[in-house]
């Protein structure tokens, strides 16, 4: 059962439309009942004067941030990537002048140089027995103390904190200088750069 005054709608009918924003309102109970915006006939109804205004409003104020809405987008558009591997060069030199400089203001301490030299004979068997660790002179001084289980030689040729043990295969080297030679060649700066 309706209530007097007003008529049935279908939600199709009802729906927004796509094209443009015109807000949704009731309909008169006829088809051909009064027009809600006023006409050049219209009489003065305050009510439909009002309602005709907040429809012009709406649709200025639709209007305008549809046309923001399509600058943002033009401009979002207009935005251009950097070339990578300029942005690249300049992230790896940043990173490699960052390390550098921490590597070299850090001291050489014993239970880092220590736990490097543990983790180096870790890769040399057990059944070699022909094993010098060499050392620069004042890391092998601070050393004195520790158990390395390695002969061990001095060189003033390596730098402090490297590291090199000689086996009857060959040598295994461990050096600050090697491991920024490696972050170099990871982030595809030349050595020597």
């Amino acid at each position: 059962m309706s209530e007097p005054g007003f008529a049935r709608v279908s939600l199709v009918d009802a729906r927004a439309p796509t094209s443009a924003f015109i807000p949704m309102r009731a309909r008169s109970i006829s088809a051909a009942g009064p027009s809600t915006a006023p006409g050049p006939n219209a009489p003065d109804d305050p009510f439909l004067l009002g309602f005709a205004q907040g429809e012009r409003l709406a649709a200025e104020a639709f209007a305008k941030e549809r046309a923001d809405l399509v600058a943002l987008i033009a401009a979002a558009n207009a935005l251009q990537a950097e070339p990578s591997e300029e942005l690249a060069a300049m992230i790896a030199t940043t990173v490699e002048r960052l390390m550098t400089e921490l590597v070299g203001i850090m001291p050489v301490e014993k239970f880092w140089l220590s736990g490097r030299i543990e983790r180096a004979m870790a890769f040399i068997g057990e059944a070699d027995a022909a094993r010098t660790l060499w050392l620069h002179p004042d890391d092998a001084a601070m050393l004195a103390d520790v158990d390395l289980a390695l002969d061990v030689q001095t060189d003033t040729m390596l730098e402090r904190g490297a590291l090199r043990i000689d086996c009857s295969l060959g040598w295994i080297e461990d050096s600050r200088s090697l491991h920024l030679d490696a972050l170099r060649a990871t982030l595809g700066i030349e050595v020597g750069a």
